[in-house]
């Protein structure tokens, strides 16, 4: 489980990828003494010509989780000779669901489901979600629940692929937890996202570096 496919986190194919830059913490704040929010940002420079910024509120109120991808893929300079053969990077997010979790609902919106509870998955930007289980031969999907033991689960994906010249692309993604008989509607519009719980919106700004 030591490859990044293993972890909720983002691939960049058709580029190189630097282990040592790594990923660094650029913003952390609770407002918990005060009811408030909490708020985290990080930022991945492992992939060349692709930065990655994951920005997360946990809004309190609502008890929800609102994460933010931003994409800044800048130009990769190619000489005109070998333009025909370039392949485009693809950038593809992963969210690894866990062994006895199942996963209903249509693209806009995804529920994991375990007994009577469930959450709430509400996308918005680019890429279509992509679903796939752990199956023999492959190292997808795959969870380690003890010592030297692994089981089957799922990984929920979605991708977008950036031209040569370079692009700047948002990912948000809503998580709501909830009781089987419960809804938690989720509005995402124009940089905002408002989250209905026992009909009171709340309504907040995309969380940003």
């Amino acid at each position: 489980m030591k490859k990044r496919a293993a972890h909720s986190t983002f691939t960049v194919s058709n580029t190189k990828y630097n282990r040592w830059k790594g990923v660094v913490k650029t913003k952390s704040r609770s407002d918990s003494l005060s009811g408030g929010n909490d708020y985290s940002c990080l930022v991945d420079k492992s992939w060349k010509k692709s930065k990655i910024t994951r920005c997360v509120t946990y809004v309190r109120g609502s008890d929800a989780l609102v994460v933010a991808d931003y994409i800044d893929a800048t130009k990769v300079k190619v000489p005109k000779k070998k333009r025909k053969n370039y392949k485009k990077r693809e950038i593809t997010q992963r969210w690894q669901i866990g062994p006895g979790i199942g996963v209903e609902g249509t693209d806009g919106q995804l529920t994991l489901v375990s007994g009577d509870q469930r959450v709430d998955v509400i996308k918005a930007g680019v890429g279509d979600w992509n679903l796939r289980s752990a199956a023999a031969g492959s190292s997808i999907g795959w969870h380690t629940t003890d010592w030297g033991v692994k089981a089957p689960g799922t990984v929920l994906s979605r991708s977008t692929i950036v031209p040569r010249k370079g692009d700047q692309q948002v990912m948000v993604t809503v998580f709501v937890p909830r009781g089987s008989g419960e809804s938690v509607p989720v509005q995402i519009g124009d940089g905002t996202v408002t989250i209905t719980r026992n009909g009171n919106p709340v309504t907040l700004g995309f969380p940003a570096p």
